[in-house]
């Protein structure tokens, strides 16, 4: 008899707790950080192989001109290539 009576008050919580309207928060957009780059997934067209792929953040103008000419030397005389670029420039007076 007492076991029934447990059960049936536990049975009643359940249902109470099962009824009550609950609040659920709006899952907010995804967003990238600023400082990162979108990805690029590189997929070669038709006839074509991709010679290089990579990534550089945080280069100063001197570093990208650098890179682009690293670059430049990676490609076989007389071939053509195409250049996939993502990038954010970041700028004003740093503080000391």
């Amino acid at each position: 008899m007492q076991l029934a009576a447990t059960l049936k008050g536990a049975q009643a919580k359940a249902v109470d707790l099962l009824s009550r309207p609950t609040t659920t928060a709006t899952p907010k957009a995804s967003v990238a950080p600023l400082n990162t780059p979108p990805s690029v997934t590189p997929v070669a067209k038709r006839g074509q192989t991709i010679v290089a792929q990579g990534t550089k953040q945080n280069l100063t103008l001197q570093a990208a001109k650098e890179l682009l000419s690293e670059l430049d030397n990676q490609v076989r005389p007389g071939d053509s290539a195409r250049l996939s670029v993502s990038w954010i420039i970041e700028g004003g007076t740093p503080k000391p």
